[in-house]
């Protein structure tokens, strides 16, 4: 699946209003892992929630069974259910949160398939600071892990079998 940036390249070839919006001047990164959205078949708007874990569910069914041919057969686009894709190597050469989250499906041994979701402040409506995310994962038995940790973990299992 393409990156959205790749589908807006040739895209603005036509249609040269989307010229503009190429994000050239993302402030974190080099490159967004945004690609395209979808909605499962069964679905019927798409933006329940149902809807939306039921496209999820059936992605990842999906991708474990290897089946990746058969994806234009059982989804839609667009839909209601952003799909990310990871840099290839993952957090070897982008350190985002869809790297580190496909580097730990791969450290678990499940398929690399990952929902990503940002913690928020309820107070100022902007993302949650790393130490109030501490103290949620502490109030609530929740496991807190610092990206640092995770490229660290996934850089030593990718050195234990000598692919580093």
């Amino acid at each position: 699946i393409p990156f959205m940036t790749d589908i807006m390249q040739v895209a603005s070839k036509k249609y040269k209003v989307l010229k503009r919006l190429s994000p050239h001047d993302i402030p974190y990164d080099e490159k967004s892992a945004f690609s395209i959205t979808i909605n499962h078949r069964k679905t019927f708007t798409g933006i329940t929630d149902n809807d939306r874990a039921l496209t999820i569910r059936e992605l990842a069914l999906l991708c474990k069974d290897g089946q990746h041919e058969r994806f234009g057969e059982f989804f839609r686009s667009p839909g209601h259910v952003t799909l990310l894709r990871a840099a290839p190597g993952h957090v070897l050469s982008r350190k985002g949160h869809t790297e580190m989250s496909i580097a730990l499906m791969e450290m678990a041994g499940l398929t690399g398939v990952a929902v990503c979701c940002e913690m928020m402040d309820d107070k100022s409506g902007n993302s949650l600071s790393t130490r109030d995310a501490q103290l949620y994962a502490k109030e609530h038995d929740l496991v807190f892990l610092d990206g640092s940790q995770v490229i660290k973990a996934y850089k030593e299992m990718k050195a234990s079998k000598g692919k580093l």
